[in-house]
């Protein structure tokens, strides 16, 4: 067993960094924002709900997974039916929020086909709009996703570009929850920002742009011009492609205001600290990228390492064995941890988590039956460190995180999974984590076998896997004050890949709740508008829900590698939940929720991503209830 314990040397060198350092005020304050795919939200009009949902996740079968593996199960879909598209990104907001994050990123792909950006802009505009209206105390911003590889022109990319950033920030009238900096200017991120001039398209060596030093003047002037036409002050962060370049990233601030660069620059952490140097030296702001975990569900040929295009002819006619996806080896919440408390010891302006509902990149925070809300927590923890300079915890929590095989088992699934990068080896991941995060030192054990002692702050603990479920207790002076066994069991002999982590904490079913009830006041609403519902039974209809959201969950960590059980168990759950809500109301009321319930798990959403939109009739109030229009709520 071996002991890590964390945060005394990040606060002192917390300390020591802060003296020295060159502080940036481009940013009004510290922030967390995380990356937000637009149509993968749970409304019932402009949602991928395939994206979404078991049957079509977990439960396909392979000569339907045509080049993508999806064996994630986002909590949304286990707590409701799809809502109105303005409650479901309502929800998105003040759960991320509850998980500390303080806005969301989109990207907008500039050589994307028309009609899938029509769909982005629309369901963005519909977060800043919902976001106003409702006064949440969220922000935006958005990143101009230019291609690394592309035959259309740049002069086409750079119109896409105004028109896309025209669109949203006149629809949303110029909202002041759009990112602004320290002079009011709309914040704009970008990736490989150079394409935006023709010249720079094919260029992938820095050697072209050392030489060619002027180049970044001209770059910089297209984005004067986008910014004359758009009638607005924007401010460009650039994306660096050479983070260990000092010469090149020198020369990018010559012209812009800030930098950033790719999420896998965190691997190569001389890169990083290169970029950090430069920030601070010239006083502009650090942005330090994190990462919960990762587990692509992109298939790779086996014969030749090429990617296997979605719905191409090719993903039509291969099998599980012809393919395999890639992860990365974060040591479980290990790599989180570390990136989190650079963050800290760094003194970064600004945080950027990969991804709040990326679930096919398996990097989420967003609450799934894999990592449900322990990353949150982690991530909140090292926030008000960042922020404040003192460590505050309200509540004690212990994690617990595992992965339910062996690394050595990987090739033995139906789909093999390969490292493509490592933070740490991959037998460090073939291990049970159990994380602390305590006001008063403690005891720690982990399947009765006594691990340590955990310090007052954030300790960690690694213990032998054992085949089965894990128990957890805290104890001080020999009294359990935590103590939990976790619902997902470790397994010998894997037969479906399930590679994400598994992470558990005692807060799971308080914050669940908490998180449920996003959902539960909008529908109660909705309800006692219909059927006339009083406290009482509002309160039991609450009550039903969250038992079903309970029991689908669990049901899922069991089986969810087993399409039959699961649904079994699944469809045992639906009759228990409408045999409890017939109990609160009774009759015809009864029948004609059932009629409502059946209409709104039948919603399929969008389709072809590709194809114009086709609206449905307005889905409004709790399903497809006839309601006031919640617009007007």
């Amino acid at each position: 067993m071996k002991q890590i314990i964390l945060l005394s040397f990040l606060l002192v060198f917390t300390t020591l960094s802060n003296s020295i350092a060159q502080t940036s005020n481009y940013f009004t304050e510290k922030l967390v924002f995380a990356t937000n795919h637009p149509i993968l939200n749970y409304g019932n009009t402009t949602s991928y709900l395939k994206g979404m949902r078991y049957e079509t996740l977990m439960a396909t079968e392979e000569d339907s997974l045509v080049g993508r593996y999806r064996s994630y199960l986002p909590q949304v879909s286990q707590m409701t039916n799809p809502m109105p598209l303005n409650e479901a990104v309502e929800f998105e907001m003040r759960t991320a929020k509850s998980m500390g994050v303080d806005g969301f990123k989109f990207f907008v792909n500039v050589d994307a086909n028309k009609y899938y950006l029509n769909r982005f802009i629309d369901v963005i505009i519909e977060y800043v709009t919902v976001a106003s209206r409702k006064d949440i105390d969220f922000q935006f911003s958005v990143c101009i996703n230019f291609p690394k590889w592309t035959k259309r022109r740049a002069d086409y990319l750079k119109e896409t570009t105004f028109q896309r950033l025209d669109q949203l920030f006149k629809r949303t009238n110029y909202s002041k929850l759009w990112l602004r900096n320290n002079k009011n200017e709309i914040v704009v991120f970008t990736t490989e920002s150079s394409k935006i001039i023709q010249e720079c398209i094919p260029k992938r060596d820095v050697k072209y742009f050392l030489d060619n030093p002027t180049i970044f003047k001209k770059i910089a002037g297209e984005y004067d011009e986008i910014e004359k036409r758009l009638g607005t002050p924007i401010s460009i962060v650039y994306h660096s492609s050479f983070p260990p370049n000092v010469s090149y990233n020198h020369l990018v601030l010559d012209h812009f205001p800030a930098l950033s660069c790719v999420k896998y620059s965190q691997f190569y952490d001389p890169g990083v600290e290169s970029i950090r140097k430069i920030c601070k030296q010239r006083k502009r702001p650090f942005i330090q990228h994190v990462f919960p975990d990762q587990l692509s569900t992109q298939m790779i040929l086996k014969e030749n390492d090429k990617k296997v295009a979605e719905k191409s002819k090719l993903s039509y006619t291969l099998k599980k064995k012809d393919v395999y996806l890639k992860s990365q080896s974060l040591k479980l919440t290990q790599g989180f941890r570390d990136l989190l408390g650079k963050a800290v010891s760094r003194d970064a302006d600004f945080i950027d988590v990969s991804s709040w509902n990326l679930y096919e990149e398996g990097s989420h925070l967003a609450p799934e039956m894999h990592h449900g809300y322990a990353n949150g927590l982690l991530l909140k923890y090292y926030k008000n460190i960042w922020k404040t300079g003192v460590e505050k915890i309200e509540k004690e929590f212990v994690i617990t995180s595992y992965k339910s095989y062996n690394s050595t088992q990987r090739a033995d699934t139906d789909i093999e999974v390969r490292t493509s990068l490592s933070m740490y080896p991959d037998k460090d991941q073939d291990s049970i984590e159990v994380v602390t995060v305590l006001n008063y030192p403690a005891d720690v054990y982990c399947n009765n076998k006594y691990l340590g002692e955990a310090k007052k702050g954030i300790s960690a603990f690694y213990a032998p896997k054992k085949i089965g479920t894990v128990s957890v207790e805290v104890k001080r002076k020999n009294k359990v004050v935590i103590g939990y066994e976790t619902p997902k069991a470790i397994i010998s002999s894997p037969k479906r890949m399930d590679w994400l982590t598994y992470s558990f904490c005692n807060l799971d079913e308080e914050l669940a709740r908490d998180t449920q009830n996003y959902i539960l006041d909008n529908e109660m609403k909705h309800m006692r508008k219909r059927f006339l519902l009083s406290k009482e039974q509002q309160g039991a209809w609450r009550i039903a829900a969250y038992t079903r959201y309970q029991s689908d969950l669990l049901a899922a960590q069991q089986f969810g590698q087993l399409p039959d059980k699961y649904l079994a168990a699944r469809d045992k759950n639906e009759k228990k939940y409408r045999a409890d809500i017939n109990k609160i109301i009774k009759d015809l009321d009864y029948e004609v929720w059932l009629e409502l319930e059946e209409k709104a798990k039948s919603v399929e959403g969008i389709q072809d991503m590709m194809m114009p939109s086709v609206l449905p009739k307005e889905l409004d109030g709790y399903n497809i209830l006839p309601v006031a229009n919640p617009l007007n709520n």
